[in-house]
């Protein structure tokens, strides 16, 4: 600001004034008392006086005095009226003082005091000129003192202040009360300024200002508001190199590309053309406001921010907040209110751009919010981790990507968490990747619905959808499911198979995980394993529909269950052990059938059943097998008894097996009895095991072939 140097030059030269006035007066011969009772002074304690004429006195080196009136007084006071002194300042330019009257007092010969009462006027050949009613000087402290209103201008600058004091030592002046100083626009109309205080120190050797007690500056665009406010200038006092703002600081409006700062200290340094905002540093309870899309902005709050600006002074480029840190992003069209907090964060961007970059670090918890709106659910997330870094729309707008790492926990309500070492979220598409990372700590990855756990290496995971895949090492808890009425029932939660007990935990392996949220679908592949207490399907691929309960099974298929059926003597329920293999398994829950397909084989109580197709038909309500049936190419092994056809029916209710043939093909029997091998045909065969009664129809005996015997 041009302002200050104004000011210190017109009360430098003001002083100087005095300093020169003194010294002629006391170089001026005393006139000698006049004893003529004739001459009449106009002021009777004068010792002499001068009147009646232009009173000029001129020594040389630019100095002169000009004055209506001269009184010399016995206490060595000189008194001149209707005074104007010209003199040089230190930098060789013309300075006018004038005043109604001036006063000089002298002390041992030497320049005491001088007063100036009365229009005091001083005015420089550069344009300064100062106006007050009344002004002091003393030699021994240096100092002038104003003590009523006083008044400055220069240029486009004008100020104003009661009271004020000038130290010709220290070259400092001092507006003591209710200063104010205005800057009027340019001829472009910019630059405009007011600084308000209740005091204003100007300091022209140090080159700085001080606005005490209260200082404002109000600039187009920006508030600048403290208790106490320095102004580091230039050397040449003609440009602003720092602004210092101390206690209660705050700046609001476009202050260089903040809508708003705060802090107990803030510092600002300025670029070469004193303008241009370079960097801004916050200390203690350091908030910034950032600009938003639709008035809407960004807050970035800690115990200290710095921050750097583009060489255009408006752009971000650089922000870094330490301590208690806070970002609190505001709700957007489809998007939720978002806030993040950790002990530091350090943000960058390109100039063109602004900040697009953020890390977070130091328990890091980042939170989104929403309220149920329409056809938009709630939204309540939360995640925490070690160190968050995040990618945004230009100027820190909306989130991208957020890249958690470091003991990554997510949690969104009311039942889905995530963990990991990193999880990277895709913002834009709502989905996260959790991964081992690059050495960060944590546990591996896992995420928990509420209705399964799932752990792998990786997981990739969309959150809105609940679709997932999961790679490498996959192990799947289907979690027990709630009765009807209980306490934990889950909304929405998945159904099992009815061949599973849904009190119970399920568990599957596999080498990859692929699951469709929209038909809830979970399609395991890669040496799929899945088993619960002492039931187990093994496949190369395994589907899980548990919006039907339905269960696949493909390729190398291997099944081992339990199922509970009458015995035939003590007509107990027992549970008999099944196992099965085939190509292809297919659990159907709304039959409650179960269905093997190529290379179709089942061991068990009853013996060894083989077939092209084989199904079983399970009880509504429980593992009861109520039915099979086989088909195709149909061979049963029991003890020494083997049976072939084309179709097999068995029927638990009275414990009986039907099989029949085909055209061309009959049922066949052979039993390898140690006396040899016996083998009949027939139409039809019937075995009832609880009485060990075979009856085939229309039989005809056979000789047994190579293949009949084992």
């Amino acid at each position: 600001m041009k302002w200050q140097k104004r000011a210190r030059i017109a009360i430098a030269l003001f002083v100087l004034g005095f300093v020169a006035v003194v010294v002629l007066a006391i170089r001026r011969p005393q006139p000698q008392p006049v004893d003529d009772p004739g001459v009449q002074f106009t002021d009777k304690a004068a010792l002499a006086e001068t009147t009646g004429g232009l009173i000029r006195h001129d020594w040389g080196a630019g100095y002169s005095l000009k004055a209506e009136t001269e009184r010399i007084y016995p206490d060595g006071r000189v008194v001149y009226t209707e005074a104007t002194f010209d003199m040089p300042d230190r930098g060789g330019r013309a300075v006018t003082v004038s005043s109604d009257e001036l006063t000089v007092g002298m002390k041992e010969k030497e320049l005491g005091t001088a007063l100036l009462k009365g229009n005091v006027r001083l005015v420089t050949d550069d344009g300064l000129e100062m106006r007050s009613n009344e002004a002091t000087y003393s030699s021994g402290e240096g100092l002038l003192t104003v003590p009523g209103p006083v008044e400055f201008t220069r240029g486009r600058m004008s100020g104003s202040g009661v009271g004020a004091t000038y130290d010709q030592n220290r070259d400092v002046i001092w507006l003591l009360d209710q200063a104010r100083i205005q800057v009027a626009p340019d001829a472009a109309g910019g630059g405009g300024l007011e600084a308000t205080a209740g005091a204003a120190g100007l300091a022209r050797g140090d080159h700085y200002a001080v606005l005490t007690r209260g200082g404002r500056i109000i600039a187009p665009g920006r508030d600048l508001q403290a208790d106490e406010i320095t102004i580091r200038m230039t050397p040449d006092n003609q440009r602003i190199q720092a602004l210092e703002l101390r206690v209660n600081s705050r700046i609001t409006g476009e202050a260089g590309g903040a809508d708003a700062m705060s802090a107990r200290d803030i510092d600002l340094l300025y670029a070469e053309d004193g303008r241009t905002l370079r960097h801004a540093r916050l200390e203690d309870n350091a908030v910034v406001q950032l600009p938003g899309n639709g008035g809407q902005g960004r807050r970035v709050a800690g115990r200290t921010i710095d921050i750097d600006m583009a060489p255009d002074g408006a752009t971000v480029t650089s922000l870094r907040a330490a301590e208690a840190v806070q970002l609190d992003l505001p709700a957007e069209p489809g998007a939720p209110q978002r806030r993040i907090r950790a002990a530091t964060l350090d943000a960058s961007g390109a100039a063109g751009a602004g900040l697009q970059a953020a890390t977070f670090t130091g328990n890091v918890e980042y939170r989104e919010t929403r309220g149920a709106r329409g056809r938009e659910a709630a939204i309540d997330r939360t995640a925490r981790a070690a160190t968050l870094i995040v990618q945004t729309a230009p100027n820190l707008g909306s989130i991208q990507q957020a890249d958690f790492r470091g003991n990554a926990e997510i949690v969104d309500a009311p039942d889905l968490v995530a963990r990991a070492p990193r999880i990277l979220y895709h913002v834009v598409g709502d989905r996260m990747e959790l991964s081992p990372g690059g050495g960060e700590r944590g546990p591996e990855p896992e995420v928990t619905d509420g209705r399964a756990n799932v752990k792998a290496r990786t997981i990739d995971l969309n959150v809105t959808t609940r679709g997932m895949i999961a790679e490498t090492d996959v192990r799947s808890t289907l979690l027990p499911q709630q009765r009807d009425g209980g306490p934990q029932k889950r909304d929405g939660a998945g159904r099992l198979p009815a061949m599973l007990n849904s009190d119970q935990p399920v568990f599957i392996t596999s080498n990859r995980l692929e699951y469709d949220g929209a038909t809830e679908q979970a399609t395991y592949s890669g040496n799929a394993t899945l088993w619960q207490d002492e039931t187990r399907i093994q496949a190369d691929v395994l589907v899980l529909d548990e919006a039907a309960g339905n269960l696949t099974a493909r390729t190398d298929v291997r099944t081992l269950m339990h199922m509970t059926e009458v015995d035939a003597k003590s007509k107990g329920r027992k549970a008999t052990e099944t196992r099965g293999w085939s190509q292809t398994f297919v659990y159907d829950d709304a039959s409650r059938m179960a269905t093997y397909t190529t290379e179709a084989r089942i061991t068990g109580a009853h013996g060894d059943l083989t077939a092209d197709k084989i199904e079983l038909f399970l009880a509504k309500e429980a593992s009861d097998l109520e039915r099979a049936e086989a088909y195709g190419a149909v061979t049963v092994r029991e003890g020494l008894r083997t049976a072939r056809g084309t179709r097999l029916t068995y029927t638990a209710a009275d414990d009986q097996y039907v099989m029949t043939g085909s055209p061309g093909i009959p049922v066949v029997i052979v039993e390898n009895k140690p006396s040899g091998c016996e083998k009949s045909v027939g139409s039809r065969l019937t075995f009832r095991r609880e009485v060990e009664h075979i009856t085939l129809e229309t039989p005809t005996g056979q000789p047994c072939g190579p293949e009949d015997r084992r």
